[in-house]
């Protein structure tokens, strides 16, 4: 089951609902970590480091990334 993508300026309480997958998988994504504080405070998640390599293997930008993930991008293969 796919979750549907978030709006155009989602607030911090659906970020965080969205991601609430990896909610302590990992001491970065640990409920007081990292990731989570950045979502908390506003701030703009960056593409994992796996996801940018890729992107510039395809001569994409970690633009069209966020967008295929947040559901924006016509190219999205998760509809």
């Amino acid at each position: 089951m796919t979750e549907p993508p978030l709006g155009v300026d989602p607030n911090p309480q659906e970020i965080r609902a969205h991601m609430a997958y990896n909610l302590d998988t990992c001491h970065v994504w640990s409920d007081s970590g990292p990731m989570f504080g950045a979502i908390d405070q506003g701030e703009e998640l960056v593409p994992p480091i796996w996801a940018v390599k890729r992107a510039e293997e395809l001569g994409q930008s970690g633009i069209s990334w966020r967008e295929r993930m947040s559901g924006r991008s016509s190219t999205n293969s998760s509809s």
